[in-house]
């Protein structure tokens, strides 16, 4: 089996202790993120092939007839002419979803990386929060941004990277694309805080490599810690956490690398929430606007509403390639994935879809009556939205987008408490910069913006530092 996931598997005892072998003798993590296993060390690497977290025991005795056209699905997932645009009934901003492409970026399932595919994907970058956007997918990656005293150039990191240029042509396209450039702007600018205080403990005479390692971990906890306090709380509730619960067990955990092609879509389905769009395409001007004027003007969009009929137009070849490599790789169907994960299937279209019409005759007319031919992705899109505080996702994609999130997080062993809180490895200094990093206090040291309310990502929260002295 090629899967990456542990997300649907009983993970023997023996096997755990395997994969904690693997990396305890290692300080630092490998720059590709293998190593992690000691089975199979290339799991999880950048390169290697995502699995699934769901085998479809029907899928390959399917006739083609029992699947719609490709394009007449694209057709329900994208807005069409007539369609306006559906604003978000929540007062939330355009960075949350710059926030998330981010993590996608990071994961290397943004748009552009899975559509270069032609049958599934292979994960461009690490299955980990290793911040490889940033870093690098190898040892040349590093050694290109390294400074020289531990810091990195962080104009040539985030430049390299080509965040702003590809999510460009993704969900979102300017507005997204600029604010998640400059959030990992912010986060090259904490690596270089991270260096100058962590030298102001160990001495001027530290060997700038280990000086560099140990900002790069800490940075990558730091991307944890915002990830579960104010991005998976702001997604379910509308909340920001001020502090994560850490009573993790070190000796449960998996073989990490969770990322999966059922993570994939669910991230995708959801990234349909993006601001509406001006005008703005892939031939637009690349050039990228600062990252206060990015951030703040991401602030002040609201986001629209994840579900059927609302991903942009310009994106009809892209979702349409999207169903032919899930029919390709065999994903299982939307009932056969809640079905293994303990959820009631759906038993008629009109209850996955809340009686929405056309939406549920269209559905049981080109799925031939069958609600269990419903297919992962369009079904992700197509099941009525959740009421809540938070983004209000559809229906599977509230459920399992955290889950798979967090079995990504505590499948990484470097993110075990027992390396989080490593003072010998990580320095006093580290262990607190991990633990006390937030989205509000990282982009008030790094950038001078503040937050004002519950969580960055509510509409219009962020001001610069001057305006809210005023």
């Amino acid at each position: 089996s090629n899967s990456n996931s542990n997300s649907n598997s009983n993970s023997s005892s023996s096997s755990n202790s395997n994969s904690v072998s693997a990396v305890t003798s290692s300080k630092w993590r490998a720059s590709d993120g293998s190593g992690q296993c000691a089975v199979f060390p290339w799991l999880g690497a950048a390169g290697s092939p995502h699995g699934q977290a769901v085998r479809s025991p029907s899928y390959e005795e399917w006739p083609l007839g029992k699947v719609p056209w490709r394009n007449a699905l694209a057709e329900i997932h994208c807005a069409g002419e007539g369609d306006a645009f559906t604003t978000h009934p929540n007062p939330i901003s355009g960075l949350l979803h710059a926030f998330h492409q981010l993590l996608r970026f990071e994961l290397g399932i943004e748009n552009s990386a899975s559509d270069k595919g032609a049958g599934w994907w292979r994960g461009e970058k690490s299955a980990y929060l290793d911040l490889q956007s940033l870093y690098g997918t190898n040892e040349g990656g590093h050694d290109a941004i390294k400074m020289g005293n531990g810091e990195i150039d962080v104009a040539l990191a985030v430049s390299m990277s080509g965040i702003g240029k590809r999510l460009r042509t993704d969900h979102g396209a300017a507005t997204s694309a600029n604010a998640a450039h400059a959030l990992l702007t912010v986060f090259g600018l904490n690596h270089n805080e991270i260096v100058r205080r962590v030298t102001e403990e160990l001495g001027e005479g530290s060997e700038s490599d280990e000086v560099f390692q140990v900002a790069k971990h800490v940075n990558a906890i730091c991307l944890r810690s915002v990830v579960l306090k104010d991005y998976l709380p702001f997604l379910i509730s509308g909340q920001h956490k001020e502090v994560v619960d850490d009573d993790d067990d070190d000796t449960k955990k998996g073989n990490g690398a969770c990322v999966c092609i059922e993570l994939d879509l669910v991230m995708r389905a959801l990234a349909a929430m993006a601001p509406e769009e001006t005008a703005v395409s892939e031939t637009a001007e690349t050039s990228q606007p600062d990252p206060v004027s990015a951030l703040l003007a991401a602030s002040s969009v609201r986001c629209g509403l994840a579900s059927r009929r609302a991903v942009a137009t310009r994106l009809f070849q892209s979702e349409a390639a999207t169903v032919r490599r899930a029919r390709t790789a065999g994903v299982c169907t939307l009932n056969e994935f809640r079905e293994s994960f303990g959820l009631p299937k759906w038993q008629t279209f009109a209850e996955m879809t809340s009686r929405e019409e056309p939406l549920s005759s269209t559905l049981q007319e080109m799925y031939k009556d069958d609600i269990e031919n419903v297919e992962l992705y369009t079904g992700l899109l197509c099941e009525s939205n959740v009421n809540d505080p938070g983004v209000c996702a559809t229906h599977t994609v509230k459920v399992f987008l955290s889950i798979f999130l967090t079995d990504l997080l505590g499948g990484d062993l470097f993110f075990t408490k027992r390396r989080r809180e490593n003072a010998e490895a990580l320095t006093k200094t580290g262990v607190e910069i991990g633990k006390d990093a937030s989205l509000a206090s990282l982009l008030e040291k790094h950038l001078g913006v503040v937050v004002r309310g519950v969580s960055g990502f509510e509409l219009g929260s962020l001001v610069k530092a001057a305006q809210d002295e005023e």
